[in-house]
């Protein structure tokens, strides 16, 4: 008898640890040192310049715990259409979590879907067919999604690698 309650005492302990170690996700993550704009993919199909939206931030945990194992849904919308262009599934935070006040190391995001265009890449955002793209994040963490924000890409090109970091905004 004594053995089947302490096993239930254990039991509800420990379900009740579990309860009280998930972190609400929309309150203790942030979205910080967003940049945005359109990335220049290279030359395809016999000579289009192929242009695809891009996304770069930081996860800021903006609570007082620690969180860890979290995975985001980045989901790219072009404005008019009836549902997502593309979306990747990315590890946001892993294992070794992330402090309060910490932040991660930069995101970059971009989709595998944008413009092909004949004329040169500057001249995007003249193309009749342009529509704006907007970028919408969600945070995943025991299987629930989270909405953690959505932002606008901006009518830039964002720099090559090769040449110097974006600038803060």
């Amino acid at each position: 008898m004594k053995r089947r309650l302490l096993g239930v005492l254990l039991l509800v302990l420990s379900l009740s640890g579990l309860s009280c170690s998930r972190v609400d996700l929309a309150q203790a993550l942030s979205i910080t040192d967003v940049f945005t704009g359109w990335h220049f993919y290279g030359v395809v199909d016999g000579g289009l310049n192929k242009m695809v939206p891009s996304f770069t931030f930081r996860l800021t945990n903006v609570g007082d715990r620690e969180i860890d194992r979290v995975q985001l849904l980045v989901s790219f919308w072009q404005d008019g259409a009836d549902g997502e262009i593309d979306s990747k599934t990315i590890n946001g935070i892993g294992a070794d979590g992330l402090a309060p006040s910490a932040s991660t190391e930069p995101i970059l995001v971009r989709s595998d879907f944008g413009y092909t265009l004949e004329q040169p890449k500057e001249e995007l955002f003249q193309h009749s067919s342009f529509r704006d793209f907007t970028v919408r994040v969600f945070a995943r963490s025991s299987g629930r999604l989270i909405p953690l924000g959505e932002f606008p890409i901006e009518r830039r090109i964002t720099p090559s690698p090769a040449t110097s970091a974006p600038a803060q905004p």
